[in-house]
């Protein structure tokens, strides 16, 4: 992402919460919201270019939603601009 204050904007304007409002970091910003049925996403942006080793396995992400939040959670990640 480009701007992070418009995208914490935009999830907020989708139903997320921030957990953490946007903060500085030695490499950029970052924030952390959590969207309806409780998962949460770390946001960020990076104004250097980070050195990191390549991977050697691919990371686990899987996400778990309560079935009693999960069309909340579905229609809030598809209402979102892209980027999200």
């Amino acid at each position: 992402m480009t701007n992070l204050d418009a995208a914490v904007r935009a999830a907020r304007a989708n139903g997320a919460d921030v957990i953490v409002a946007p903060f500085n970091d030695p490499m950029g910003r970052d924030a952390i919201v959590q969207w309806p049925g409780g998962l949460n996403m770390q946001l960020y942006w990076h104004a250097t270019t980070p050195d990191y080793a390549k991977l050697q396995t691919i990371p686990e992400n899987r996400v778990y939603v309560s079935p009693d939040r999960a069309d909340a959670f579905i229609r809030s990640l598809s209402d979102s601009p892209a980027g999200l």
